[in-house]
């Protein structure tokens, strides 16, 4: 984990990387996640030209920005939103072998998703 913080402003920057390369629904998550995080800078969400993209679509914008704002979704499921989509889909039948654990599925989990994984907790937790 490189430390970023706060984690509402990393979300932010993601969702104007996702937004400067036209992938809406990516940049639309990660702002609403920053939002719920706490990042309250609206006149940055407005005036942003990394955004723009996304305030084209006004009505979706205005909904989604302003939903998130009124503090309308759950933290908790949020978070595990975040959690849960970094692992993809395993193909079935799984064979746990050399090549399985060479093909890295899951993506390094930072301690922002301690809460679901209790080993985190214990000073003991190592990725090797």
């Amino acid at each position: 984990m490189l430390g970023y913080k706060p984690l509402s402003k990393l979300l932010y920057n993601t969702a104007c990387v996702y937004a400067k390369h036209n992938e809406e629904d990516s940049a639309f998550h990660y702002l609403v996640s920053a939002i719920e995080f706490g990042y309250t800078n609206t006149d940055q969400i407005y005036k942003d030209k990394d955004l723009a993209s996304l305030r084209a679509m006004r009505w979706r914008f205005d909904n989604e920005v302003t939903t998130a704002l009124s503090g309308a979704s759950d933290p908790d499921r949020l978070l595990w939103k975040l959690f849960s989509r970094g692992f993809r889909p395993l193909e079935l039948p799984v064979v746990f072998d050399v090549k399985y654990s060479e093909d890295k599925i899951f993506e390094d989990v930072t301690y922002d998703f301690e809460k679901f994984i209790s080993e985190m907790r214990n000073a003991k937790f190592s990725a090797t």
